[in-house]
C-alpha cells in the first residue's frame, strides 16, 4: 500500500503546476484531485505552489499611482499630435522635392535640347566659319562637249548598275555607253 501511496504522489507531485493552470482536464484531474483530498503532503504542495504563483503574479503586476492616468495621459496625446506633424510635415517634404526635381529635369531638357531645335545649323557656327568665303557667287566655267559626254556616260553606267531598270531603257543606256 504504501509503494502505491508514494506512486500516486509522485504522479500528483509532477502534475500539480499542471492541475494549478488548468493545462489538464477530465479523468488526470479527476484523478488529482481524488489524491489531494487524501494526501496531507500532497495538499502542503499544492498551496506551497499556489502561494508561489501568486507573490509571482502580484510582483509582476504594475503598480500605479492614484494620478498617474490623469497625468500621463496628456503627455501621450501631445506626443501622438506631434507625430502627426512630423508625418504631415514629411509628405509636404517629398512632394516638394518631387515638383523640384521635375521641373529641374524639365529645365535641363529645355537647356539643352531647345536650342538645337529653334535655332539652324548655321546659326549656331563661329562666324570665322564664313570668313574665306567671297561674298560674290561662283562662276561656272564652261563645260566642253567631251565633259558633258563623259558625264552622261557615268550616268548611263550608274543606272545600270542599280538594275532598277526596265529592258527598253537598258539597250537605250548599253548603246550610250559603247564609246567607252
Amino acid at each position: 500500500m504504501k509503494d502505491k501511496l508514494k506512486t500516486e504522489c509522485r504522479f500528483a507531485r509532477e502534475r500539480i503546476e499542471a492541475y494549478l493552470s488548468k493545462e489538464i482536464d477530465g479523468d488526470e484531474a479527476l484523478d488529482i484531485r481524488n489524491h489531494l483530498r487524501t494526501c496531507k503532503a500532497c495538499r502542503e504542495v499544492l498551496n506551497a505552489e499556489t502561494r508561489l504563483n501568486r507573490m509571482m503574479q502580484s510582483a509582476l503586476k504594475p503598480r500605479v499611482e492614484s494620478g498617474y492616468w490623469e497625468r500621463t495621459w496628456p503627455r501621450i496625446q501631445v506626443a501622438m499630435v506631434a507625430r502627426k506633424q512630423r508625418s504631415t510635415r514629411r509628405i509636404l517634404r517629398w512632394i516638394v522635392s518631387s515638383v523640384g526635381v521635375a521641373v529641374s529635369t524639365a529645365a535641363l531638357f529645355l537647356g539643352l535640347f531647345l536650342p538645337s531645335i529653334s535655332t539652324s545649323p548655321i546659326a549656331t557656327h563661329d562666324a570665322t566659319y564664313f570668313a574665306d568665303l567671297s561674298p560674290e557667287p561662283p562662276t561656272f566655267a564652261e563645260v566642253t562637249k567631251t565633259e558633258t559626254d563623259d558625264a552622261d556616260k557615268a550616268v548611263d553606267l550608274a543606272v545600270l548598275s542599280l538594275g532598277n531598270t526596265p529592258p527598253s531603257q537598258r539597250i537605250t543606256h548599253f548603246k550610250n555607253l559603247e564609246g567607252l
